[in-house]
């Protein structure tokens, strides 16, 4: 054979093998590039991860160290450490004793919170049903977190009025929340409050729309097109839905649900100065119930937070009032930025008018602020110089770390020591001088830490949100009204209480502000005119003339202890 055939056959048979050569190497650098893309992650991943116990752990040591300096909180004993738990705080921690130190045995405790007579007496609740003891990361995302979670469906649910967000996701995120709401409610043994509270109403009112929208549009209407009809659809459709359930249903499975009613009074009180109520005053008269003062905008703005996601919620509200006007040809590409627009909106609303909700704008401002980061939230002509965006990041992060220094040296200064000698002196005595069985009547933050302490029973305490302790709390603080001594007698009597626990503090008139004394809250809702003329308050004559209803037992400082004859 000539050699030229001999290298042609040659060649022939190593072209194959030449392909195979190729295509092993091509395919293990994807092998490699996918390799180092999934290591690559892991990495990421892991970084985060420390990143965010770093910060946490941080997060804990310094709040850790707050309120040690606060309270000097390990070196107190035992009874000082409990009665230091005030409120809510108070009220839940004794749940915790009642089942893991007084029970003989977890099932005992259970049982004791399922059939408790000792939270409201002389009635018998279920502690579970009434509060939420389970741990928080399995239901306090739904049970304390409703309102806050209405305001949420309610940014989202306005995204989707506006034809801003798909069907398909609200439809999801809206059954995914109601399989949330009837878990927890199996949960809390059919929570009243769960149930008829706002964000349940506005929860079924969204999908009553969801499922009639569907139908609609299944239909051969010839304004389908047209988006103005869609809007317009839908909040009809949300109205007469919210309208329905909460003023037809909801009364009629469950009577009279004013649970939430506090709410709405609260903030007509706050946007109309005529308009005021015994429970409206007793909120809005605590310094976190104010508006936020210009002291608090201040500091924020000084740590650059207020400035900063300002620029943020500006370039969102750009972008939203856009792409309202136009046409989105089933385009969605912010409805996730446009959400967080809306939900600060309300979360800064929210704050402004009630100083205490200042938790929940503040930490969204700060998520906001990451938003600096996001290369499709700014134009074109900003986008080329993306590659300073972290020089940015970081000069954002230390211009704010100045004055937040600052502020974290100062609060980390405040030293203090916890001491309460009278209610110290108080609780010892109850626990040698009374029953188990005893009923005490008081004010709600002393029967907190009075049932924590000494396992008596009590008739009213801090969870003020629900109707029926409103109402309770109301007939009981009647001792610092101009009602005459014999009606609060008739008031005890009627709940079996055995002993009332009065603070001398609690009857004065002259340091508080106008409109904010108990007489001043309880003329509010007074019809009979002698009520009205007289001077002298039912807690004055406890002191001067306690007899024949009353008889006094012990006295420490500003508290006393009377025995209900």
């Amino acid at each position: 054979m000539p050699k030229d055939r001999q290298s042609t056959v040659r060649q022939r048979q190593q072209r194959p093998k030449n392909k195979q050569q190729i295509s092993t190497t091509e395919q293990a650098k994807i092998e490699k590039n996918e390799n180092y893309f999934q290591s690559s992650s892991i990495t990421y991943l892991l970084v985060l991860l420390i990143i965010a116990f770093i910060i946490s752990y941080l997060h804990f040591y310094y709040i850790y160290k707050l309120f040690e300096n606060d309270k000097h909180f390990s070196h107190l004993s035992t009874l000082e450490r409990e009665l230091s738990f005030r409120t809510e705080m108070g009220l839940y921690y004794s749940y915790f004793k009642q089942i893991a130190i007084d029970s003989s045995s977890f099932t005992q405790g259970f049982l004791s919170i399922v059939f408790d007579n000792r939270t409201e007496a002389p009635t018998t609740i279920n502690v579970l049903e009434r509060f939420n003891l389970y741990p928080e990361v399995l239901l306090g995302f739904i049970y304390l977190a409703q309102f806050t979670l209405a305001t949420q469906l309610l940014s989202l649910g306005l995204l989707y009025i506006l034809d801003l967000l798909p069907f398909p996701q609200f439809f999801f995120i809206v059954c995914t929340q109601i399989l949330s709401l009837i878990i927890s409610t199996i949960l809390m043994f059919g929570n009243r409050m769960l149930l008829t509270s706002l964000f349940s109403t506005v929860l079924f009112s969204f999908y009553f729309v969801c499922i009639l929208d569907y139908i609609y549009l299944n239909s051969s209407s010839l304004f389908q097109s047209y988006r103005i009809v869609i809007i317009l659809r839908r909040i009809i459709f949300f109205l007469i839905s919210f309208i329905f359930i909460k003023f037809i249903i909801i009364n009629y499975l469950f009577k009279s649900p004013d649970d939430d009613a506090h709410i709405w009074d609260i903030l007509k009180s706050k946007l109309s100065s005529k308009f005021r109520t015994f429970d409206t005053q007793l909120y809005t008269c605590a310094k976190e119930f104010d508006f936020t003062d210009l002291e608090t905008i201040t500091k924020l703005c000084q740590t650059g937070l207020i400035p900063f996601s300002f620029i943020i919620l500006c370039r969102l509200a750009y972008s939203f009032l856009l792409d309202i006007f136009q046409n989105h040809k089933n385009e969605y590409k912010q409805i996730w930025n446009y959400y967080h627009l809306i939900q600060t909106g309300a979360y800064i609303l929210m704050g402004i008018f009630i100083m205490r909700l200042k938790l929940f704008p503040v930490p969204q401002l700060c998520l906001l602020i990451s938003l600096y980061m996001n290369e499709q939230l700014w134009p074109k002509k900003i986008k080329k110089i993306t590659k300073w965006k972290t020089v940015l990041f970081i000069f954002i992060v230390i211009a704010m770390t100045i004055q937040g220094k600052t502020n974290i040296k100062e609060q980390l200064a405040i030293k203090g020591e916890y001491s309460n000698y009278p209610m110290e002196k108080m609780i010892e005595w109850i626990n040698s001088n009374t029953q188990n069985d005893s009923i005490f009547a008081g004010t709600m933050p002393t029967m907190a830490n009075l049932k924590l302490s000494t396992g008596r029973s009590i008739i009213v305490h801090p969870h003020y949100e629900h109707g029926k302790i409103r109402r309770r709390v109301k007939l009981v603080y009647t001792m610092y009204s101009r009602k005459p001594l014999r009606h609060i007698h008739s008031i005890l009597k009627q709940f079996q209480v055995n002993y009332y626990v009065y603070e001398s503090h609690w009857c004065t008139i002259t340091n508080r502000p106008k409109g904010c004394s108990f007489p001043e809250m309880y003329d509010i809702d007074e019809e009979d005119e002698r009520i009205l003329r007289r001077t002298t308050l039912a807690c004055h004559t406890l002191q001067s003339h306690p007899d024949p209803y009353f008889k006094k037992l012990f006295t420490y400082d500003h508290l006393s202890i009377y025995a209900v004859l």
